[in-house]
């Protein structure tokens, strides 16, 4: 668990109202969104708002003329039919009244959910955006979490209370006007009594906040927990080693922690109600003991009295309402606060190339690393060192090497995906960092490592590969019989429409992992790529399919600058060249034949793996 959270101290009004300044930073933004979220709705929501205001006076003025009229009935100075009118205006006013406040409900909701999608949206885009390296921190994931948080749960309630706020200060408007007749004193005692729970709300809202974004990261582990323990990818181990009730245990400390922290944080603000109740009853007690003063000395009708004592409560509720809908929101805007900080990483994190028009890079590149280092962000220590290497155009290169050596960070630095901490890529002579991104890897393609198996259809996992190609049956069946998966495909209940994984389809099929990374090649395959990236591209495939593999890899890859990283020695011989790494160094370079000569790191790796086959 987390250590114990420090509270900050009792601030004086100063600084609560610097503080409300700096909270409701985001307040402008937001409101943004909200106005293009719908224009027409936001303009007739502020309409109806206004009338729903209003609504509550009016409804008054027809009570007290409703009293007064039945009196004057009642002393046979005025006629039933008087009495009739008011009532039935009364009944109306009460009628519109509902009608405009489900009417604001209906609206609102639309514009929330309208608002909601559009945020929730650029946060998806937005992490499709950032760079690789983001995701290599547990301060990122906090991050996203409280982003996520926000959208979840306070937007909505943020925006509901900002679309009822208009209603409620044009109510108090109309009422502060009404119950200043009777003494300028009486809203002004009032507001005093209304205050003090304010503040109070206040200082627990940013305690409790201080506290949740404490405990992000315990939240975020006790999710880990949960989601492992009741689905499929770990279902397997955790019964064969019987380790279901230690990570039932681990949850469980977890969760009893984060709930001390939130019934500590229920405590206090049990408190903080009770006593702000009690200011609040005290002064309305004090303001209907001057009504009551008024009255005894004739200021007031029966009528006006009725109606008065009504409007004197309705003005501290709607009081009561409109500032805690302002506390409500300044706690809430700490956490679109962390919504937006989360959309501003990609602007503050966005390569030196992101304005840049995209440039496509003539024929075959050819690709030279000049002094590359890179560490990951977060460490000290560099995965590759001061490392020099020219691939030329159309050229095979084999990356060989111990596990850490750098093989995968070197074709991630090639892909644009990292940024080198030292040195510089240059393709065709121009520095990496100078083109366009997304344009230059639209001219690679890649098997990675770990492969994405998507639960969609046969046919859109070998599509993503070029979604221009997805509907396109010749190129996705083509791609498929390069990489071996045709076979396994046509074998499917539905072929290239079969949805595969059963996590969202119960119809759906499962594959082998061999079979995955057969899609996986397909998928790398459609994109008629000038630069080719494979890593460890027959790890979950036999020893026949890693044949045919290997073959199809030397008639695909001829022509363009390709990449082949394996643990397999012998498929090193279909390369070009053969790269041996050590501890993020170039040790040895040369052919299959020349290395063996050499006698060094590469012909020992080597001579282990012939081992085992003779």
């Amino acid at each position: 668990m987390s250590s114990q959270t420090s509270f900050p101290k009792q601030r004086t009004p100063g600084q609560m109202l610097r503080a409300l300044r700096g909270n409701w930073g985001a307040l402008p933004r937001l409101l943004l969104l909200f106005w293009q979220s719908g224009r027409k709705e936001v303009m007739f929501l502020l309409v109806v708002s206004l009338a729903t205001g209003v609504a509550p006076v009016v409804q008054l003025v027809f009570l007290r003329h409703l009293i007064d009229s039945a009196l004057s009935f009642i002393n046979g100075q005025e006629r039933l039919s008087m009495v009739l009118v008011w009532l039935v205006l009364l009944l109306l006013a009460y009628i519109a009244g509902i009608f405009l406040l489900q009417t604001e409900h209906w609206i609102g909701f639309g514009v929330q959910e309208l608002l909601k999608a559009r945020i929730q949206e650029r946060l998806l885009k937005n992490a499709g955006q950032l760079p690789l390296g983001q995701f290599e921190s547990a301060a990122y994931y906090d991050q996203l979490e409280r982003a996520q948080k926000g959208v979840d749960n306070q937007i909505f309630s943020t925006l509901a209370f900002m679309v009822q706020t208009p209603a409620t200060f044009f109510s108090i408007v109309s009422l502060l006007f009404y119950v200043a007749l009777g003494s300028p004193l009486f809203p002004c005692l009032l507001l005093i009594g209304t205050l003090l729970p304010l503040t109070m709300i206040i200082r627990h809202h940013k305690q409790r906040y201080l506290a949740e974004r404490k405990l992000t990261s315990d939240e975020r582990r006790l999710n880990y927990f949960e989601e492992m323990l009741r689905t499929r990818p770990a279902a397997a181990e955790l019964r064969l080693f019987h380790i279901q009730e230690h990570f039932l245990q681990l949850r469980r400390h977890i969760f009893n922690g984060l709930r001390d922290h939130r019934l500590q944080q229920e405590r206090k603000l049990v408190v903080t109600s009770i006593i702000g109740d009690v200011g609040q009853t005290l002064t309305l007690g004090l303001t209907l003991f001057g009504v009551v003063a008024l009255m005894a000395a004739g200021s007031f009708s029966l009528g006006a009295y009725a109606t008065y004592f009504n409007a004197v409560i309705q003005f501290q509720q709607f009081l009561f309402t409109f500032l805690l809908d302002i506390a409500t929101i300044d706690r809430d805007m700490h956490y679109i606060q962390d919504i937006f900080e989360y959309l501003d990483l990609v602007q503050s994190s966005q390569p030196p190339n992101g304005n840049r028009k995209a440039q496509q890079t003539p024929n075959v590149p050819a690709i030279q690393f000049e002094q590359v280092s890179f560490s990951y962000p977060g460490t000290e220590h560099p995965v590759l060192r001061n490392l020099n290497l020219r691939i030329q155009a159309g050229e095979r290169i084999a990356l060989i090497g111990e596990n850490g050596a750098g093989k995968s960070t070197l074709a991630k630095l090639l892909l644009g995906l990292y940024q080198p901490t030292e040195g510089r890529i240059l393709v065709n002579g121009k520095d990496l960092r100078e083109l366009d991104f997304t344009s230059w890897r639209t001219q690679c393609a890649m098997v990675f490592q770990s492969f994405m198996r998507y639960q969609v259809t046969t046919r859109e996992n070998i599509g993503f590969g070029d979604l221009r190609q997805l509907t396109h049956e010749p190129a996705i069946r083509s791609a498929a019989l390069k990489s071996g998966a045709d076979e396994m495909i046509q074998r499917l209940p539905q072929q290239y429409e079969t949805p595969l994984g059963k996590a969202y389809d119960e119809n759906g099929q499962d594959l082998s992992g061999g079979q995955w990374q057969k899609l996986a090649l397909a998928r790398a395959y459609l994109r008629n790529a000038a630069v080719l990236v494979l890593d460890e591209p027959t790890a979950a495939l036999d020893a026949r399919a890693e044949v045919e593999v290997y073959r199809q890899f030397r008639d695909v890859s001829h022509g363009k600058s390709a990449l082949l990283i394996s643990h397999r020695l012998g498929s090193a011989r279909l390369a070009d060249r053969i790269i041996v790494l050590e501890n993020g160094h170039i040790v040895e370079e040369g052919t299959h034949s020349e290395l063996l000569t050499h006698d060094g790191l590469y012909a020992a790796m080597f001579k282990i793996q012939a081992h085992w086959y003779q």
